[in-house]
Parts: C-alpha cells; structure tokens; sequence
C-alpha cells in the first residue's frame, strides 16, 4: 500500500500508475480541497491525455482520497511526498519548500515506527537539500534513518502532456538512498526484474540528476532560439528549414532528444523555469557562478522582448493580431509562465488594442489566471483566421500546421514549425 501526498501532475501520475499497473492500493492526500472535490468527481483538475479515463476506473477500487491521514498512512509501506515547490527567491535556494516540510510534519506525527515504512520525495528539490535539510529534520525528531523509517529521493522525469505514457514505459528509475534497508524497500516496490533500469544512487546525485536533465533541455531550447535570432538578423535564412537538416544529422541516431534542438519559442511552465533558476542559485550558494546557466536563464527570458519587437516592426497598431496559442507548449493546459501572456502584456502597453485570442483547451485558464487583459477570446480556430489581419503562432499545436493552405493571412510564426 502507498501514501501520496500531493496530486498534481506528478502525484496523480504516480499513484494511478501504481494502483493500475501495479494493482496496489494508493492513498491520495491533498491540502486543496477544491483538487480533491474534482478528483472525488473522477475528473483532473488538469488536461492530461489518458489519466482521466484510468481516474474514473480507479477511484475507489485501488486509489482513494484519503479520510483519515493517520489511519492510510499507516497502512502503507511507502509514503510519496509529491508536492509543489514553486520558484521563491526569497527562499533557501530559490524555491519554496514549506509543503515539503508540512508534508513531513504531517508523517512524523503520525507515523508508527513498529512497521519500517519508506518516505519517498518525489516532488523537485535542489541538490544537497536532503542532505542538508530533510534529513537533519527528520532525525531532529527522533527518528533514525534506515532503522526506524527509510528515506530516498526518487524523481520524476514526466512531460505534461505524455505523462502516463511516460510512467507507463519507465526507462530510468532513479533511487537516492544512503542504506540498504530503504534501498531493498525500494527494490522490492520497482520490481527485481527491472534492476537493469534501477539507478541506486547517493541523495545528491539523485536531486542533481533532474536538475541535470531538465537544465540540457532548457539549454537546447535557449541555444535554438537564440540561433534563431542570429539568423534572422542575418536574413535570407529558411530558419525551419536549417534545424530540420541538423536534426538529421546521423549522430542523432533519430532519437527524439533531437526535437529539442528547434527554435520553439520560451521553455515555461512549471518545471524548466524553476529548476534552472534553483540549479543556478544552489551553483551559487556553494561558490561557483554558474555562466551556462546564467546564460541560458537570460536567453529565455528575453525572448519575448524580441517577439514583442518583431511583431511591433512588421504590424500597424490598428491591425487586428490573432494569437495562436496560449498554453506554454502544445498538448497542455498549463499556462503558467507562457509567452503569450508577456506578449499580450506589452503588445497592449504599446496601444495595439485589438488582439484576439484562440487556444484549443487552455482559454478558460488563461481567461481566469489573467484577467487583467483586455482581449477578445475565440473559441473557434477558423473564426480567429477570419476575423484576424494578422495571426501570431506563440505554441505550435498541430492544428495550426496548416494555417498558410488554408488562409492568406500574414502568419509570424515564433514557433519555426510552418
């Protein structure tokens, strides 16, 4: 049996695959009672291909939101910790751990030691922070690690939009302990006969190692866009076109890591803009000013000047501009750090007052998350192309490919995908 605390993307991921896959009974606990009616529901509070229907399968046959904290806690053998750790500068390395540690005031108050039971964090941390904070906490309680409870960093390396595909076809299991009865638990949780894609490691290699992984992903999209600027300074170049071939490169073997190498626009959302900003800060706290890092923060964060600009060099003020595209990527609902929303901003800071907006799923949530914008909202795509002099692609959905067949419409493509 497991416990998760924490259903967002990551927690819910991780307890429908346990309790589909897995047939164990998962216990999910969350703080945000409006989360949990909607899950009660068996609908997301979120857009995620698949989870829904294994959601309505699951809820209340091997998942269930828990009534009793103390009691399904109890009953579980591992206890996930999968909650938000949002980007704060004003906090020990630059993200906000307070759930983390409420999650664990919660446990430790409640837990019985009588059975060894597993807490496995895997929501986002920066390295050295379970060495250096979670562990002195918890043994500041009285417990002690690998006899009375265990303690591992297990995290998760999903992609909103293919996350239970992902889950579902683990290729890498990572597992940060530092004793070999939290290790054996965990063994036996992930299977034996999965060893070979088992990476026992330290608690600091652990947390690096997602903050490695997402920081060479935001490095590949900063280094692409900014290519992309060179040579559209320089003119005369087809930009989609030049990334297509070097993506052929045999050297790529035609593995997909290759897709990040594109000028796609701003990486945002929840995880990239965090986690390089945490890396960067933790760099610097230990005495080294990471310029990679640095560099690649501030080519993202200037993009949208530059989209700004091209947009105000090429359209007249009184021209109707169609914005394709809210969410920060295709296939999402996430609209947490997205380009469009800094465009929009200061497209109406510099009097261009009538924008249109079209997204296939993420109006309603950007509508609501900012308000303060005075645009026209389009539910229909082929209504945004007929009413728009202009039309601006901000995310590449595939249902925007073939804007240029079927309109003459002027299209500023930010996206390089057309």
């Amino acid at each position: 049996m497991i416990s998760i605390f924490g259903l967002g993307f990551v927690g819910i991921t991780t307890a429908l695959y346990f309790a589909e896959k897995k047939n164990m009974i998962v216990y999910g606990i969350d703080v945000d009672k409006k989360k949990s009616d909607k899950l009660s529901e068996k609908k997301l509070p979120f857009y995620e291909p698949k989870l829904e229907n294994i959601l309505k399968k699951q809820l209340n046959s091997n998942f269930f939101l828990s009534s009793n904290i103390k009691i399904d806690i109890n009953r579980s053998k591992y206890i996930f910790i999968c909650v938000g750790t949002p980007l704060d500068n004003s906090c020990v390395y630059g993200v906000n751990l307070s759930s983390i540690f409420n999650a664990l005031d919660e446990i430790l108050e409640k837990i019985d030691t009588s059975i060894f039971r597993t807490i496995v964090i895997k929501s986002s941390i920066p390295p050295t922070t379970t060495e250096q904070l979670i562990k002195p906490y918890i043994e500041d309680k009285g417990f002690v690690i690998g006899k009375d409870i265990g303690l591992c960093v297990n995290p998760e390396f999903l992609r909103e939009g293919h996350c239970y595909d992902e889950i579902e076809n683990l290729n890498r299991v990572i597992v940060g302990c530092n004793d070999e009865n939290t290790k054996s638990k965990m063994q036996e949780l992930y299977d034996n006969n999965k060893d070979d894609k088992i990476y026992y490691v330290n608690y600091n290699t652990a947390e690096f190692t997602k903050y490695l992984s997402n920081s060479l992903l935001a490095n590949l999209i900063s280094f692409s866009n900014e290519m992309s600027i060179v040579a559209d300074n320089l003119g005369n170049i087809n930009i989609k076109d030049a990334f297509d071939i070097i993506k052929n490169d045999i050297r790529w073997n035609e593995c997909e890591m290759r897709n990040y190498v594109h000028p796609i626009g701003k990486y945002g959302g929840y995880c990239l803009p965090k986690d390089l900003n945490a890396l960067y800060n933790v760099s610097k706290k230990h005495g080294f000013n990471s310029r990679m890092l640095k560099d690649t923060i501030m080519i993202n964060n200037e993009l949208e000047e530059y989209f700004v600009k091209k947009i105000k060099s090429k359209v007249d003020q009184k021209c109707k501009i169609g914005i394709l595209g809210l969410s920060f990527k295709p296939n999402s609902d996430d609209i947490r750090n997205t380009a469009s929303y800094y465009v929009i901003k200061k497209l109406i800071e510099n009097n261009y007052n009538n924008i249109l907006a079209y997204d296939p799923i993420s109006i309603d949530n950007f509508k609501e998350a900012y308000s303060e914008l005075k645009i026209k909202y389009i539910y229909d795509y082929n209504e945004i192309i007929e009413k728009s002099d202009v039309l601006v692609i901000l995310t590449i959905w595939d249902q925007f490919k073939n804007v240029k067949s079927i309109s003459n419409k002027e299209v500023i493509d930010f996206t390089h995908k057309i």
